[in-house]
């Protein structure tokens, strides 16, 4: 385990909690919450018993690390970041190593947002939709996955097939030092009739999603919290930070056994459409054969 990333991570808790019991802002203090904070330099000092396991790691090696933890630990729930791994086979080994604990999760949040739920009310019984979004620098291959569940979510209905023939030919550097990001569009095409047209452009304005359902027609402008509908329908709301939602996350877990999030199994089925595609395109313009793509 990095000292390093040990370091961060004690330096944000102590950003959060105040050593002098002042809270920072939208902090609290150690006496209005009491928590006990281990920041542990190997795998080996990890409690035998783990009621919920967040692994929030870059794809690459999220598979090592869950395959670690299993060896010595019990985990009654697991949550997974996306990009849950970067390739097929490491997708399986992941719902092979979760597969005895009381359930598992992967981390791709809206759905548990209150304006998206809202959003989805509207939708979800006009279906099937026909979708088009169109932004600048999305991170497709880091993203894209964000989207298509929130579609999935909306419709009720699984991926089926991804058109990855106007994707860029261009691959880009990442955020993430390493790893690789791609611009262009891809069509994705759901099991129910519904269609979802996503563009990333290297420059322009934010992203906007237009829906058309079977009678109506709305607008959701994201980045400023807006969804437009028919009659002059407005909801606002806002993308809820995720530290703002990790706190319900796991009240829920432990108490009620369940979560609003997608469950793994659904979702690396999704990811695996999404991955093939993707591979497909990187070895269609690299001449290559290679089974593991540099995405987290």
């Amino acid at each position: 385990i990095s000292e390093q990333s040990l370091q961060k991570a004690k330096q944000s808790w102590e950003e959060v909690f105040s050593p002098a019991n002042q809270p920072l802002s939208g902090g609290v203090t150690e006496t209005s919450a009491q928590h006990r904070v281990k920041f542990l330099p190997s795998f080996a000092k990890i409690p035998k018993q783990v009621d919920i396991a967040v692994i929030a790691t870059i794809a690459d090696v999220r598979p090592k690390v869950v395959k670690q933890i299993t060896t010595n630990n019990e985990v009654r729930y697991w949550i997974l970041e996306k990009v849950l791994a970067q390739s097929v086979t490491a997708l399986d080994e992941l719902l092979s190593l979760t597969k005895n604990s009381a359930g598992a999760w992967t981390n791709i949040p809206r759905r548990m947002m209150v304006w998206h739920q809202q959003i989805r009310e509207q939708l979800r019984t006009d279906v099937p939709l026909h979708i088009t979004g169109r932004g600048s620098l999305l991170g497709l291959a880091c993203n894209g996955i964000h989207y298509l569940d929130l579609v999935a979510w909306w419709t009720g209905e699984t991926l089926n097939t991804i058109d990855i023939s106007g994707l860029d030919s261009q691959w880009i550097e990442s955020k993430r030092m390493g790893f690789l990001e791609i611009t262009g569009k891809i069509a994705a095409f759901f099991s129910g009739g519904t269609t979802f047209s996503l563009e990333s452009k290297l420059e322009g304005p934010p992203l906007i999603l237009k829906v058309e359902g079977k009678k109506n027609f709305w607008e959701i402008d994201e980045q400023n919290g807006v969804l437009s509908g028919p009659n002059g329908l407005l909801i606002t709301g806002k993308n809820e930070m995720q530290s703002l939602m990790t706190t319900r996350l796991v009240d829920t877990l432990l108490t009620d056994g369940y979560c609003d999030l997608p469950k793994l199994s659904d979702s690396v089925e999704m990811h695996r459409v999404y991955l093939r595609s993707l591979l497909e395109h990187w070895n269609n313009v690299h001449g290559s054969n290679v089974d593991v793509l540099p995405i987290t």
